[in-house]
């Protein structure tokens, strides 16, 4: 059983409360886990105006700052306490007590940006646009959206991505993960900033391709998606495991109708059924072939073939060549990752071995 962090306080001292904006400490005390040992605390900060968690950062020891500007009312904070075997606990949810500044008041610039930052959604699956938009008021209540400037830092890394002059923009993750993006919003050169969270999920997407030569079946893996682990399956029975192809020779045993490939990503699983039939004329049409490197792949846009070398046009797109059925003596395969460099300085662009 594994025993969570725990922590007895949170001390919060404000430097130079009479300035803006001021610089705000905390120190963790008694922070400690039983069984192991932290290994990261991400703190973040919310408001008495707006319980929305924001200025997210992360520290591996217990202790960190924020410069803030000030506001009418509190700041509040909080920490997310990680042990080495990844058990997080918010201290938010385990403490009756909340660790704040005083009460703080501040003359307000009327052109002060007041902001609503939203997500069209809090959950995504990756490669789905995500739309973020902001209103924007100020001290008075007044829409200023169409009059203020927008930075987007839509990673939380703490760069700003882009600038806009609307209060919207869209944006595609393309790896899962728990993200935080920010925007700044500045109106006559006042800004507010503000994080929200989106949870960027995997998408599983079972592809192949199939080609069958006799009693031969070949298939690529071409799903998409996070994959962690395969199976391949020919009539319910798994065959292989291999992540990126099947070779499957059935010359001794019943030819299968249908061939499954099931891709996991540890959580979740998907899957996709393919017929198959036996295909001796493509055997025949193979033995006809006269060069040597016989070539098989999952498309024939981008490939030049000669007698003895392929050359592949088209290196954004994912190439799967089987070279099984070539004739001859043998002895291995080069490939040259990129024919305009010569990689291994011998004088020749077109001969390297990167695949050494």
């Amino acid at each position: 059983m594994n025993i969570p962090p725990k922590f007895s306080d949170i001390q919060v001292s404000v430097e130079n409360i009479d300035q803006d904006p001021m610089r705000v400490n905390l120190r963790m005390e008694g922070a400690k886990d039983l069984d192991g040992n932290i290994t990261s605390y991400t703190w973040y900060y919310y408001t008495s105006n707006d319980e929305q968690p924001q200025g997210f950062r992360i520290t591996t020891k217990p202790e960190t700052s924020f410069t803030l500007p000030k506001i009418n009312g509190r700041y509040y904070f909080s920490v997310v306490m990680e042990d080495t075997s990844g058990l997080k606990i918010d201290t938010r949810d385990v403490s009756e007590s909340k660790f704040s500044t005083p009460d703080l008041l501040v003359n307000q610039n009327i052109s002060m940006p007041i902001i609503e930052f939203k997500a069209n959604t809090p959950e995504v699956k990756f490669g789905d646009p995500v739309e973020f938009s902001v209103n924007v008021r100020n001290a008075l209540g007044q829409d200023i959206s169409k009059v203020a400037e927008y930075r987007w830092d839509v990673d939380g890394d703490g760069f700003y991505d882009t600038k806009t002059t609307e209060p919207r923009f869209t944006y595609k993750y393309t790896i899962p993960a728990e993200y935080h993006p920010k925007v700044k919003v500045t109106h006559r050169g006042l800004s507010t900033t503000k994080f929200i969270t989106v949870n960027v999920i995997n998408r599983l997407n079972p592809q192949a391709t199939l080609q069958i030569l006799g009693d031969k079946i070949i298939a690529y893996n071409t799903s998409t998606g996070i994959i962690q682990s395969v199976a391949w399956f020919a009539d319910g029975k798994k065959i292989s495991e291999n992540k990126e192809y099947l070779v499957y020779d059935v010359t001794n045993s019943t030819f299968p109708t249908t061939l499954k490939l099931q891709i996991s990503d540890g959580k979740d699983t998907q899957e996709a059924t393919f017929p198959v039939a036996r295909s001796p004329k493509n055997k025949i049409l193979l033995k006809k072939i006269e060069r040597p490197l016989v070539i098989l792949s999952n498309t024939t846009n981008g490939i030049e073939a000669a007698p003895d070398n392929i050359v592949w046009s088209d290196p954004l797109k994912p190439l799967f060549l089987y070279l099984g059925e070539s004739t001859g003596d043998i002895q291995y395969y080069l490939i040259d990752n990129d024919i305009d460099i010569d990689t291994d300085l011998s004088g020749g662009k077109n001969d390297d071995a990167d695949n050494k």
